[in-house]
């Protein structure tokens, strides 16, 4: 931290060792800057966009010269379509710190190529109109829409969460379109979902994730019936079943404990801490992902 008066570096006093001015509020100030900041950067990490905006808004209501701050406000922007508004706070960032700003390669990203980068911009708010028109139960304008975006991604779409906020009825809907375009148009989908039912119905080949990393991967019908990694395994015994009966026998209580930080984990596996089948190894060192059957991988030291 430095001195607002001469640029001098600051100590733990309250007061500028160089120039003598009053620091202690000040301190204050950068200090609720920069929680915020991470209050932000947590929050993007898991992908809460309005959460991290409003945190990354409030950090510079305290310090508008927080650059860190305004480069990751841009990256959300952008991230939630609002193209616009991403390139304003970069332009920003550049004004304040001209050398050695990482807003450079942000700015020359959307100047080398603005067709395209138009273009995700209007895939995504037409994806957002559609899911308004979904909470209006207006379905038919829903899918026009649908469409429309499906239209300017012909090739390779990355569906991340497409219809968590949806009803089941207009989730079934949605999912219906996605295979019979994909079906028509030989489309391929990058599908992130946590609705394990709607996973196996989209997917050919299912790749797990927890905390960031990967723990395992196969085709759909492979990691559905002989799933491997203790993690994998605790995510498929809370699916529902139907049969009552049936249910009851194979009764589990799914992952126990509580989620580590995704923003500071500890060494070794990730999943060390909620799993039954960890050994002293599990919490010393991470896993490579191995090739436990063929074209099944998975990382875990059981294997």
């Amino acid at each position: 931290m430095f001195c607002y008066n001469c640029g001098c570096h600051l100590s733990e006093h309250d007061f500028c060792t160089s120039c003598g001015a009053d620091v202690s509020l000040y301190k204050k100030i950068m200090c609720m800057s920069n929680r915020f900041y991470n209050d932000g950067l947590e929050k993007a990490g898991v992908r809460d966009l309005t959460g991290a905006i409003n945190s990354l808004r409030q950090s510079l209501k305290f310090n508008k010269n927080n650059i860190e701050a305004r480069n990751l406000l841009g990256l959300v922007y952008f991230e939630t379509g609002e193209v616009v508004a991403a390139l304003s706070e970069w332009v920003i960032s550049k004004n304040m710190r001209p050398e050695k700003n990482i807003a450079d390669d942000y700015i020359n990203m959307l100047q080398s190529n603005a067709t395209r980068l138009d273009a995700i911009n209007q895939t995504i708010k037409k994806y957002n109109q559609a899911l308004v028109y979904c909470n209006q139960d207006s379905k038919d304008l829903a899918i026009i829409q649908l469409k429309k975006v499906l239209s300017l991604n012909p090739k390779f779409i990355v569906c991340d969460e497409p219809v968590s906020a949806l009803d089941v009825s207009i989730q079934a809907q949605v999912v219906n379109l996605l295979r019979d375009y994909q079906q028509a148009e030989g489309t391929s989908y990058l599908f992130i979902a946590h609705d394990l039912s709607m996973v196996r119905y989209v997917s050919d080949d299912i790749g797990v994730m927890y905390l960031g990393q990967l723990v395992e991967s196969s085709d759909s019908e492979e990691i559905y019936k002989n799933p491997l990694h203790p993690y994998t395994k605790g995510l498929l015994s809370c699916i529902p079943i139907a049969d009552p009966k049936l249910a009851r026998a194979h009764a589990s209580a799914g992952v126990e404990g509580d989620l580590p930080s995704p923003v500071n984990p500890k060494p070794g596996c990730r999943f060390c801490g909620r799993c039954p089948y960890a050994k002293p190894i599990c919490s010393e060192q991470t896993p490579a992902m191995k090739e436990a059957a063929p074209g099944h991988f998975v990382a875990c030291h059981l294997y």
